[in-house]
C-alpha cells in the first residue's frame, strides 16, 4: 500500500508538471496567469486522490489475492468518495478524547462526541451500502491472478522505466492481460472446489464446479449466510442440491436450490442417492444422525453429522470434518476449519480443495 500511495503520487506530480510545461509553452502571454488557470488546478487535487488510491489498490491486489480476500473497482470508488471524511473523523476523534479529560468541557464533549459518531456512522453505512452492489466482491483463489497481476505490475514499471509511449505500452498491457484471463478462465473450467464455511462448530460444505453448486448445511442463520457469501464468491447461478443433515432443525434452512433434502424427513435407515453435476451424493439417515458420501471423479469424501454407527466403517480418501467424531468413517486426509477433540494436534489442517475429477488436487 505505501509502495502504491507514493508510486501514484509520483506519478500524478510528473504528469501535472508535464501539463503546466505544455500549458505555458503554448500560452500566448507566458507571463500573465490566466483566470481560468484555477480550474485545472483543483482538478488535478482530484486526480491526485484518484491516481493514488488506484495505485495503492493495485500495489495491495496479489496480497488480497493470496490470502483470499476481494477486490473491485469499487474500492478505487469508495476511496475516492469518502477520503474527505478521514480528517475530520481523525480531528473529532482527538477533540472528543481530550475534552473527556475535563469534566468542565463535558458540554463541548457531548458535541464533539456526537459529530464524530455521525461521520462514523456516515462511514458504517456508506460501506454497507457499496458492498451490496453487484459485483461489489470479485474474488480470486489462487496465486496465478496474483503472477499475472506482478507481471503486468512489471511491465507498467518497464515501460515507465524505459520511456515507451503510452499508445504502445498501453495496448500491449490490455492484450497481456486479456490473454492471462482469457487463460486462467481456460485453466479453471471444470475444476471442483470443495468449501466448508460458517462455524466450526458446524460447517456447512460447498461444492461448486463452474455456476453450479451442492451445498450440505448443518448450521443455523450465520451458517447460511456464509453459504450465500460463499456462493457468490465462487460465482455460483445454480444451486442443483441442499442437503439438511440436521435431523432436529430448530431452524429453517431458506437457501433457495433446485432440489432440497432434509434429514429430518427421512425415514431412520435409509439412504437416497443423487446424481448433481459437481458430484454424486449419497446420503444415508440414521437414529442419531447423517452421513454423506460424495464421489467426484475417482474421488470420495464422507461428511458425518451427529452420531452414526454402522457395522461396516465407509471408506474414503477424505473426511470433511465436525465435531461429530466418525467412528463410522475409515479416511486418509481430512479438511476442517479447526482441530477437534478426536484429532491428531500434529496434523496442518486445510478447509478447502480443488481437483479435477481425473487429475490433481490443490488444498488451500
Amino acid at each position: 500500500a505505501v509502495v502504491g500511495t507514493v508510486a501514484g503520487g509520483v506519478c500524478i506530480r510528473r504528469a501535472r508538471d508535464a501539463w503546466y510545461r505544455q500549458f505555458w509553452k503554448n500560452a500566448k502571454n507566458p507571463v500573465k496567469r490566466p483566470w481560468y488557470f484555477k480550474l485545472p488546478e483543483r482538478l488535478w487535487g482530484l486526480a491526485e486522490s484518484i491516481c493514488i488510491s488506484f495505485c495503492a489498490s493495485v500495489a495491495t491486489f496479489p496480497v488480497l489475492v493470496l490470502r483470499g480476500l476481494s477486490v473491485s473497482i469499487y474500492a478505487v470508488v469508495s476511496s475516492v468518495a469518502v477520503l474527505w471524511l478521514i480528517q475530520p473523523m481523525m480531528l473529532l476523534g482527538l477533540g472528543t478524547a481530550f475534552a473527556g479529560l475535563v469534566p468542565a468541557l463535558a458540554p463541548l464533549y457531548g458535541v464533539l462526541s456526537a459529530a464524530s459518531a455521525a461521520l462514523t456512522g456516515l462511514l458504517d453505512r456508506w460501506a454497507v451500502w457499496i458492498s451490496a452492489k453487484p459485483g461489489a466482491g470479485i474474488y480470486f483463489d489462487t496465486a496465478y491472478a496474483a503472477i499475472v497481476c506482478l507481471v503486468l505490475i512489471l511491465l507498467c514499471w518497464l515501460a515507465f522505466h524505459w520511456r515507451v509511449r503510452l499508445r504502445v505500452a498501453g495496448p500491449c498491457i490490455l492484450l497481456a492481460a486479456a490473454v492471462s484471463i482469457g487463460l486462467g478462465n481456460a485453466l479453471s473450467r471444470d475444476v471442483v472446489h470443495i468449501d466448508l464455511v460458517g462455524s466450526a462448530n458446524a460447517p456447512a460444505v460447498v461444492v461448486t464446479q463452474n455456476d453450479t453448486a451442492v451445498v450440505l448445511f448443518r448450521g443455523g442463520a450465520s451458517a447460511q449466510n456464509a453459504v450465500e457469501n460463499q456462493l457468490a464468491r465462487r460465482g455460483v447461478q445454480t444451486v442443483e442440491l441442499v442437503a439438511d443433515l440436521r435431523t432436529n432443525p430448530k431452524t429453517a434452512c431458506t437457501l433457495e436450490a433446485e432440489r432440497t433434502l432434509p434429514a429430518a424427513e427421512m425415514a431412520v435407515n435409509t439412504a437416497q442417492k443423487l446424481r448433481c453435476t459437481p458430484a454424486l451424493v449419497e446420503m444415508l439417515r440414521t437414529r442419531n444422525g447423517c452421513l454423506v458420501r460424495l464421489t467426484v471423479g475417482n474421488r470420495q469424501f464422507a461428511v458425518v453429522n451427529g452420531t452414526v454407527e454402522l457395522a461396516k466403517q465407509v471408506t474414503v480418501q477424505w473426511l470433511l470434518a465436525s465435531p461429530a467424531k466418525p467412528d463410522a468413517v475409515q479416511y486418509k486426509n481430512v479438511l476442517a476449519l479447526r482441530s477437534y477433540d478426536w484429532m491428531d494436534n500434529g496434523k496442518e489442517l486445510a478447509a478447502s480443495i480443488s481437483l479435477r475429477r481425473h487429475g490433481g488436487l490443490k488444498t488451500e
